[in-house]
C-alpha cells in the first residue's frame, strides 16, 4: 500500500538514512537538521511510503525570496509561512525504490499543494544531470546558481503557476 504524509519527528531517523543513500555526505542533511526541519515546516514536506517504508520524500520551505538561498538548507527559521515561493530543499528516492515512478507521484502531489496554497510557483537546486527529470514537469532551467552545497556546481530550476 502507498501512502503520502507529512513527516513527524519520528520519521527523521528514516529520513536521515534516506538522505545518506541519495547523497553524498557533503550534500546530506543530518538527523538533527532534518529534525529542525519538520519543526519548522513539516507541513510543508511529504513523504511516499510503500507498505510504512520510506520511499520518497520531498522537504520544501516558503519563502518570499525569489532565488534559493544556501542558508535555507541550514536555517529552518528562514521559512516564511505566508512566503510567495515554495523551496525545495531536498528531494530524494530511496535506491531500492527507484524505477518506480514514486518521485513523479510525489513532485506532482507537493505542486499540488503548494498551488492550491496560492504559491507563485516552485524553486530548486539540482545538478545538470537531473535537469531532464524537471523540464517534463514545466521546470525551466535558470542556469548555474550561486549555491555551494558540497562543492557541486547546481542548477536553480523553477516553475511558474
Amino acid at each position: 500500500m502507498v501512502e503520502i504524509r507529512h513527516p513527524t519527528a519520528e520519521d527523521a531517523v528514516s529520513v536521515a538514512e534516506a538522505e545518506k543513500q541519495c547523497f553524498p555526505a557533503a550534500e546530506s542533511a543530518s538527523e538533527e537538521k532534518i529534525r529542525g526541519r519538520i519543526a519548522a515546516y513539516g507541513d510543508q514536506c511529504w513523504l511516499l511510503l510503500e507498505d510504512g517504508a520510506l520511499a520518497a520524500y520531498i522537504f520544501a520551505m516558503a519563502s518570499d525570496e525569489a532565488d534559493f538561498l544556501d542558508g535555507m538548507y541550514v536555517d529552518p527559521s528562514l521559512h516564511n509561512p505566508r512566503g510567495a515561493w515554495h523551496m525545495f530543499v531536498t528531494f530524494g528516492v530511496s535506491p531500492r525504490f527507484r524505477g518506480k515512478d514514486y518521485g513523479t507521484v510525489l513532485l506532482r502531489h507537493a505542486l499540488d499543494d503548494a498551488k492550491a496554497q496560492g504559491r507563485k510557483g516552485c524553486v530548486g537546486c539540482c545538478k545538470e544531470h537531473m535537469l531532464k527529470y524537471y523540464a517534463p514537469f514545466g521546470f525551466r532551467d535558470e542556469g548555474v546558481c550561486g549555491s555551494e552545497l558540497g562543492g557541486a556546481e547546481w542548477h536553480q530550476v523553477r516553475l511558474v503557476f
